[in-house]
């Protein structure tokens, strides 16, 4: 049977996952200290329509792992997403990108944040996916699913727990054309993450999680940031049990400008980067392409 469109993102997802092995992660100290793996490729999953719609532009897409977990160090002490912002820069400026697309969600859209307050100029434009200037509270619902994932050796009742957590039981329970369920793909792609990368240290783990709890960014510093004038996209997910809509419509209200683009998934949850990952990869791109910058021949997205 024919395979979804959702299945082949996933199934390149799953392949990725063994091209790109230990052996392939480029690792580097950079300036704040600390070692970080990461990978630069021509396009990652999330980008397979750019060929084929802007064959004469290359886009070059970074990915990396923050401190505490993955390929890169994970040190004792205090996080903050400050202080990753300060990692990634660093990084930038070990692989000689000057400027480059932020694009970040959840944690990463925090640090996103700071990155365009540490390095405005440095930015072409500003992409946030399902992420918070701070004061969050995950939905009671979630705490179930947030207990097991850090204290589950088992790694299917861990990624039944990511599979909660991520995404809304409508879309889970909703069929894969004749290839079974949302829930059957999702689960091969997650549960194969899980066994590959593992319990992440005690210091990584509590550090990530200060780093989000404490990460404030207020709208003074947002108006800032607007300011600015490059693109900026938000995107919410109206059943997001983790950072609620809230903080997206929040966004929308205090970045409202003539360069800024909001975006509601209405039947998404926290995973709707992968939920919807064809409409965001386009809402990327378009954020992406409206830059003034990105008229030249190469596009650096991180």
């Amino acid at each position: 049977m024919a395979l979804s469109r959702l299945e082949q993102h996933m199934a390149s997802k799953y392949v990725a996952s063994r091209v790109y092995t230990p052996e392939t992660v480029q690792k580097v100290k950079v300036a704040t200290g600390i070692t970080m793996g990461y990978l630069i490729q021509a396009v990652d999953g999330l980008f397979t329509q750019w060929e084929a719609e802007y064959p004469d532009k290359m886009l070059k897409v970074l990915t990396f792992d923050n401190r505490g977990v993955g390929d890169s160090d994970a040190p004792c002490g205090r996080y903050s997403t400050s202080g990753m912002a300060q990692d990634t820069l660093a990084l930038l400026d070990v692989i000689g990108w000057r400027t480059a697309h932020i694009a970040g969600a959840s944690l990463g859209g925090m640090i996103s944040q700071e990155i365009a307050l540490l390095a405005p100029e440095r930015v072409q434009s500003l992409s946030l996916v399902a992420t918070s200037s701070g004061s969050f509270i995950p939905a009671v619902s979630a705490y179930a699913s947030i207990f097991t994932t850090m204290m589950s050796a088992d790694p299917t009742k861990v990624t039944n727990a990511i599979l909660s957590f991520l995404y809304p039981e409508p879309f889970l329970s909703s069929k894969n054309g004749g290839n079974g369920t949302m829930h059957d793909v999702f689960f091969k792609y997650h549960k194969m993450m899980v066994v590959a990368m593992g319990a992440p240290s005690s210091f990584g783990a509590v550090g990530q999680s200060a780093a989000a709890m404490f990460h404030r960014v207020s709208d003074a510093k947002l108006r800032r940031i607007r300011d600015r004038g490059f693109p900026i996209l938000i995107i919410g997910a109206k059943l997001d049990k983790c950072i609620n809509v809230s903080h997206a419509l929040h966004f929308k209200k205090v970045f409202a400008s003539d360069h800024t683009k909001f975006v509601l998934y209405d039947d998404a949850g926290h995973g709707c980067l992968l939920q919807h990952i064809d409409q965001i990869a386009g809402n990327l791109i378009e954020v992406m392409l409206s830059s003034s910058l990105s008229a030249t021949d190469n596009s650096r997205s991180v």
